[in-house]
């Protein structure tokens, strides 16, 4: 796995859009990727920098990303990841990120089997509820006064032009940072290369994390 960040160009055009509408990186990254691989991705801001940060199989081509949205191959910054899931071990501390989409299923019939209408956590405890369950799935575990929310927006695009935006993409988006335990090393590096939540393919669900 490789881990790559590029510093994004906010007064170019294309980048100003993309910002706005993630489908426009969404593009960018497919075309950059070998196969049909979807890479997980997201936009962070750091020091009043904007960076897309990338986690993909193989090295990208960045020259792909880097003629629509960068200012040269110098703002591209690539790691293995393989060797930050080689030091991961039970019990160990990690500061971590992750930009999310949390939801709840609701019945609108209370004894119906079926799943139930998907809506956006929009409330600070729906969506710490939401994270503390992910990570039971997920090989980790954090405590509540250890975890802050940093960041949420909605996020409404059209994927094509002359599509209304009633039918277009809408979702919430909700910034999660602090600090984690592994407590299952196998499903802890399974949600790391395969992202937690929805939308990833729209900048969700990369979750990254630094050693304390």
């Amino acid at each position: 796995m490789i881990l790559t960040r590029i510093l994004l160009d906010v007064k170019n055009p294309h980048t100003i859009l993309a910002l706005g509408n993630p489908n426009l990186f969404h593009g960018a990254l497919e075309k950059s990727v070998r196969g049909t691989e979807t890479p997980l991705w997201r936009v962070d801001t750091l020091n009043g920098n904007y960076y897309l940060m990338v986690l993909s199989k193989e090295k990208l081509d960045a020259e792909v990303l880097t003629s629509q949205f960068s200012e040269s191959k110098e703002c591209v910054q690539s790691v293995d990841y393989n060797c930050l899931l080689t030091r991961l071990e039970p019990g160990s501390i990690w500061n971590f990120r992750l930009v999310a989409n949390p939801t709840v299923s609701i019945k609108t019939r209370p004894h119906s089997r079926e799943r139930g209408k998907v809506v956006a956590c929009i409330h600070e405890e729906q969506q710490l509820d939401w994270l503390k369950k992910k990570a039971e799935k997920n090989g980790f575990m954090f405590q509540e006064n250890q975890v802050r929310i940093v960041g949420e927006r909605w996020i409404r695009f059209k994927k094509h032009k002359d599509m209304p935006l009633k039918k277009g993409v809408c979702f919430f988006s909700v910034t999660f940072e602090g600090i984690l335990e592994v407590t299952n090393v196998k499903k802890f590096i399974y949600a790391l290369e395969n992202g937690i939540g929805k939308e990833k393919a729209y900048g969700m669900g990369l979750l990254t994390v630094v050693k304390i």
